[in-house]
């Protein structure tokens, strides 16, 4: 049987629900066994399957992840709550608070973030503002920040916006934007977390950081196939110039036709989505072009 769908069903029961599954399969041990060996390897839906229905596993495996099952299942019992009021907050910040073990929380919200079917949008919101504001509070070390970094990034392009959104302020909360990664994202995303992206991007580059990032980028001096995830940052970053500077910068372009051309082309674009300043970017093409 499927274990995805004993996941589902057994957040609608308050009861275990193994020996009903258990009835319908011909070697219940192996079953059994199957769904243990997943759980020793970390697959959290088998975890969360032991947890709720712990007689049926070996006491010993039991008793050395308490820890990890009881958590994974309070957790997911409380974001399936569908109240998502101030209650559910409450219940939310306090559990989190009494986990403190970051790499935990981090493997949690890269697990439910696999299954946010299952859950409210709201729900998913809440919990992710909650842990934003205990990571802020705890520092995450470097390492974790690395692997929360590609928990989100990695989940992002499947999420809903609203989901999509928390997300974002997780990134700039916790100052661990990606530019490169976040321009991929906007250059593969569609409607209004396009905009949502680019203001990400604008966000993460100071203005005195403006120069730095557009060096990096070597798009000046590109004698290949365009970037155009560092296009985009590169004409981000050029919008916090005033005009004069902005079209100094893109008459260099000039010296390389196809860098020129997908420059302007992609200016053009991100005018008429609204996502960069119109008036200075339209005068400064005009001037260009003269």
């Amino acid at each position: 049987m499927n274990l995805e769908l004993i996941f589902n069903l057994q957040q609608k029961e308050a009861k275990s629900i193994l020996p009903t599954v258990l009835e319908k399969i011909k070697d219940k041990e192996g079953f059994v066994a199957e769904i243990q060996d997943n759980a020793i390897k970390g697959d959290f839906t088998s975890l969360y399957i032991v947890s709720r229905n712990k007689d049926f596993f070996d006491q010993g495996f039991v008793n050395s992840n308490d820890f990890r099952l009881n958590a994974i299942s309070e957790i997911i019992k409380i974001i399936k709550d569908e109240g998502g009021d101030t209650s559910f907050q409450n219940q939310i910040i306090n559990y989190i608070m009494q986990v403190r073990e970051n790499n935990f929380l981090i493997y949690v919200l890269d697990n439910i973030l696999y299954k946010e079917e299952y859950f409210t949008a709201k729900n998913i919101q809440v919990f992710i503002s909650t842990l934003s504001g205990e990571f802020k509070a705890s520092k995450l070390d470097d390492e974790q920040k690395e692997r929360l970094q590609s928990v989100i990034y990695k989940h992002f392009i499947n999420l809903k916006a609203e989901t999509q959104e928390s997300l974002l302020r997780m990134l700039e909360v916790l100052k661990i934007v990606d530019l490169y990664k976040t321009a991929a994202l906007f250059n593969t995303a569609e409607g209004t977390i396009r905009k949502n992206l680019a203001d990400t991007v604008k966000n993460y580059i100071p203005y005195e950081k403006g120069s730095e990032a557009i060096n990096a980028l070597n798009i000046l001096n590109a004698d290949s196939a365009v970037d155009e995830n560092s296009m985009l940052i590169f004409i981000i970053a050029l919008g916090k110039y005033e005009s004069g500077k902005i079209i100094s910068i893109i008459k260099k372009l000039k010296s390389n036709d196809t860098v020129y051309e997908y420059a302007v082309k992609m200016i053009r674009e991100l005018m008429d989505e609204r996502i960069i300043d119109e008036s200075k970017f339209s005068n400064a093409l005009k001037m260009v072009s003269q």
